[in-house]
């Protein structure tokens, strides 16, 4: 239980150190001391591997010349063989004369590491056996007669490279050889070299080489080849390995040194007693008769790692240590003193809190202060531009209601007057009898009321055109006009006119009253034509001209082929009730075009008249290809609401009152 409790207690201890804020004090000052740590641990590694590199740089250099002068040594040895083998190729001195003057010409201690031997050839018999016969050797002639007679043939390895020498002429050194260790001891070498003399009358190889007489062999331990090498740069205490380049993997070294305090040993320094020792080594690759490499790896000595040890690494640990105890005592200070003052400044802090509070309050009353203005501003302005397009619509509206009033006052009277005086007469004719007269007015009545059922009718339905709109949508103006061209075959075929219809653009508008527009201009084209040649209505795609061009509009074209019209009756005949001059013997109501014109100035676009290339009339209708659909679908609604109840009142009002009359 005691433990448990104490667990708990040690973070509940370190929250609140956090919560003080002595963790995030103190922090720098930890964060010093262990930067300054580890910084001083990189420092002395740093030094330490730069005192290595410098004693790899400098054992290396002592290395490479231990080597050359064992190289140059194994070189003497090798030439001393190759010399042998020529001079008894080309004279008829015997071998153990040669053998000792090139003995004599080598130094008395470079002959110390050297025994020559004669090899003769066999008879063809024995041609797999080759006896020592003779050895020549300086300060150890007791090994001479051990050595004669030893068949160098007996041993694989040794048999192999003699017949290599035989066949090719080279010089093979053999090293890994067993017979020969047992018999000239551990670390031997054995160099051969073939003897062949130049006679006449040989054929064959024997033509190329000479013939064969026999091998002259050198033997020598590599031991004492490197005593004698390192005796002489007086430098004795090397640790060195000899390994054959050419021997096959797991083979042992061929030979091993190493020398320390106690003399030299050839068992291996433990790896714990030299410092380094995976390290620091040099490997020298040394080539012998061009047949076979040896690698020498010398590795350094107690002796050298002792002159290559400096105190610079652990001084520089120590100065880096040093240095961060004194930067840390330093934040330290620095850190007492700061919470000294922030104790100091903490009650002033708690002030301006509480002030910056009040202040944060009244930043955000007033921010949303701002925020509704922005919002009241923002309606404001839509508010503005409803007002606006509403006071555009209404200006519109005007328009057409003095168009209306206009229509209302001169067109509609005059067939009112009519029935008027018609009816007085007829009430004057009744009591005098004339029955006859009085059926004629009364015809003459109903005619003039059909009339002005006729004129309330093309009102209502210029009217329309904006109060029972429908929503616009894609609409291919192609097959409008093909179905506008069918619903008047009763016309083609009376007139028996044509009409060509081209491709036509697809745009967002009200389908019906694009079929509307399409069928009035045919019809006006069939019904007005030339009543001398058959009329021809052509409905086809045109360009804006470039000074009246609009992005985002396309043109329809309908021309026929009729007398034309007057330029002075071009802006005349679209207004409502208007007709040309000259056509009073044409069926119409003055009501087509009127509707054509409303239509285009619903849809944001105009028609006009532009003079036909050849005869006839040709009308212009300029269209905006889109149309944002929703807003329309919207506005149309809107209007269809609010104009429908009312126009609907109207229609009715007026057919019950033609009733009335028509009854009275």
């Amino acid at each position: 239980m005691d433990t448990r409790v104490e667990e708990q207690a040690i973070p509940r201890r370190w929250h609140n150190l956090l919560k003080e804020g002595r963790v995030r004090a103190y922090g720098p000052a930890v964060l010093t001391l262990l930067v300054g740590v580890v910084a001083s641990v990189l420092f002395f590694n740093a030094l330490r591997v730069r005192d290595q590199q410098a004693a790899q740089y400098i054992f290396g250099e002592q290395a490479k010349t231990y080597i050359r002068s064992i190289e140059k040594l194994l070189d003497s040895n090798v030439h001393a063989v190759q010399w042998s083998a020529i001079t008894l190729a080309v004279s008829s001195v015997s071998p153990e004369e040669v053998f000792q003057r090139n003995l004599d010409a080598m130094g008395e201690e470079q002959a110390h590491t050297l025994t020559l031997c004669w090899v003769p050839s066999a008879a063809p018999a024995d041609s797999a056996s080759y006896p020592i016969a003779a050895a020549i050797a300086r300060g150890e002639p007791g090994n001479q007669e051990d050595i004669v007679g030893f068949d160098l043939a007996a041993d694989p390895v040794a048999a192999r490279y003699l017949q290599f020498a035989r066949e090719s002429g080279k010089t093979y050194v053999i090293a890994n050889s067993a017979q020969i260790q047992d018999l000239f001891g551990p670390s031997t070498a054995l160099v051969v070299s073939a003897v062949h003399t130049t006679e006449a009358g040989l054929s064959g190889d024997d033509a190329a080489r000479g013939r064969f007489t026999g091998f002259v062999a050198g033997v020598f331990q590599i031991e004492k080849v490197v005593d004698v090498a390192l005796r002489r740069l007086n430098q004795e205490r090397v640790n060195l390995d000899v390994f054959d380049a050419f021997a096959t993997s797991g083979e042992s070294a061929l030979y091993h040194r190493s020398a320390e305090a106690e003399g030299v040993s050839r068992v291996p320094v433990e790896e714990g007693e030299i410092l380094f020792l995976d390290r620091m080594h040099y490997t020298g690759p040394v080539d012998l008769a061009s047949t076979r490499r040896w690698l020498f790896v010398c590795t350094p000595t107690r002796a050298h790692l002792a002159e290559a040890f400096t105190w610079q690494p652990l001084l520089g640990l120590l100065a880096g240590l040093s240095l961060t105890a004194v930067v840390s005592d330093h934040f330290m200070a620095q850190i007492r003193q700061r919470r000294k003052a922030e104790a100091l400044v903490k009650h002033r802090t708690a002030e301006l809190q509480r002030t910056n509070e009040h202040l944060s309050e009244e930043i955000a009353a007033r921010i949303q202060f701002e925020e509704e203005r922005d919002s009241l501003l923002e309606l404001l302005e839509r508010s503005n531009d409803s007002l606006q397009e509403l006071n555009r619509k209404l200006a519109i509206s005007n328009a057409d209601l003095q168009d209306f009033a206009v229509i209302a006052s001169h067109d509609l009277k005059e067939p009112l007057r009519k029935v008027r005086v018609l009816a007085e007469s007829l009430r004057k004719i009744v009591g005098d009898g004339h029955e006859n007269r009085a059926e004629e007015y009364v015809d003459l009545i109903d005619s003039c009321t059909e009339r002005m059922q006729r004129l309330i009718t093309n009102i209502l339905q210029v009217s329309r055109v904006t109060t029972h709109g429908n929503p616009f949508s894609t609409v291919d103006l192609t097959q409008i006009a093909l179905d506008a061209v069918e619903d008047l075959t009763v016309r083609i075929h009376e007139t028996g006119g044509t009409v060509d219809v081209q491709p036509l653009p697809t745009i967002d508008a009200d389908p019906m009253q694009m079929k509307q527009l399409l069928q009035n201009l045919i019809d006006n084209g069939l019904k007005y034509g030339d009543d001398h040649s058959t009329p021809r209505v052509q409905v086809f795609p045109s360009e804006i001209p470039d000074h009246e061009g609009r992005a985002g509009f396309c043109a329809i074209c309908v021309q026929d082929n009729g007398p034309g019209i007057n330029p002075e009756d071009a802006d005349r005949i679209f207004a409502l009730f208007q007709r040309m001059n000259g056509s009073e013997s044409r069926e119409g109501s003055g009501v087509g075009l009127a509707v054509c014109r409303k239509i285009a100035e619903r849809h944001g676009g105009s028609i006009r008249i532009v003079p036909a290339p050849d005869r006839g009339t040709r009308f212009v209708v300029a269209l905006p290809v889109a149309h944002d659909i929703g807003d329309a679908s919207e506005e149309a609604s809107e209007i269809t609401r609010t104009d429908r109840e009312s126009a609907h009142t109207t229609y009715e009002s007026i057919n019950a009152h033609d009733q009335r009359i028509t009854y009275r």
